[in-house]
């Protein structure tokens, strides 16, 4: 019992040396928990106190404080950060996926390859979005961003829409699923199922894809348009200290999370 009980508190002395790297050591550490009561109430101490009781507390110096709450807003902000649903893309096994993940760490792994990868940036994103046309109005279809144009029908074929934006599958109403198209897909993709007249091609050295689902009846579907880059950990900051699923739940102590910090992180991300 007694080595299960230095072996919790070894660990908490770890995870509050790890929070605040370079801050605090582990006698320093160890002396907060036990004055606080545990590691909860150590790390709500160092984050949510004034820097005048801190100070006294730890009896060190104004600008040792400082920088301690320094770290101490800048991790308060990081767990506020929220999520967000990112598009990911294996090259290599030719699949993409959408992810929700913590916007202070937007990272997923391929299940296949059991690569680790970053998130496509919104530019360069593919899917169903959200089309503009010069006049303002807007409708929905499949495209790829920065590439992919549409005529408007409201505008009787004349306006080529912009895409504006891809809407990620979570967030997609069963209205917009199930509601009934009154015009056919068109867009200026050399391969689509329903060409419509000639686009400007602008600037664009390679010719668009279509990406609708008709266009590729009878191919081998392209799924990747844009892949991700590999992601490289470096483990240097409190960021990647933390767990991804820490940020699950918004009801929580700014101290929950340390529940999941370990000496050795092990990004884990599960695919949806």
């Amino acid at each position: 019992m007694a080595n299960k009980e230095e072996k919790q508190r070894d660990d908490e002395v770890e995870r509050l040396c790890l929070l605040f790297t370079g801050r605090i050591n582990k006698n320093l550490a160890q002396q907060i928990i036990e004055e606080s009561g545990g590691l909860q109430e150590a790390a709500c101490f160092l984050m949510l106190s004034s820097s005048e009781i801190v100070r006294q507390r730890l009896r060190k110096n104004a600008e040792y404080v400082r920088d301690l709450q320094r770290d101490a807003a800048k991790f308060r902000e990081t767990l506020d950060s929220g999520t967000e649903d990112m598009q990911f893309a294996c090259e290599a096994c030719n699949r993409m996926w959408w992810k929700r993940v913590p916007k202070r760490k937007q990272v997923s792994k391929c299940y296949r390859c059991r690569i680790k990868y970053e998130p496509i940036p919104p530019e360069h994103q593919w899917g169903w979005g959200e089309f503009e046309c010069p006049v303002g109005h807007t409708f929905r279809g499949f495209g790829i961003m920065g590439r992919t144009k549409s005529k408007c029908y409201r505008c009787d074929m004349k306006k080529e829409a912009e895409l504006m934006f891809i809407i990620p599958p979570k967030k997609r109403d069963e209205e917009d699923a199930q509601r009934p198209r009154r015009h056919r897909h068109n867009c200026n993709g050399i391969n689509c199922y329903h060409p419509t007249g000639d686009y400007k091609l602008g600037d664009n050295e390679k010719p668009p894809v279509c990406i609708h689902p008709r266009s590729h009846a009878t191919n081998e579907p392209v799924r990747i348009h844009c892949a991700s880059n590999v992601h490289i950990s470096t483990g240097s900051t409190f960021v990647t200290i933390l767990d991804q699923g820490s940020l699950d739940t918004n009801e929580r102590k700014p101290a929950d999370s340390l529940k999941t910090i370990s000496e050795h992180s092990d990004e884990e991300a599960d695919n949806v």
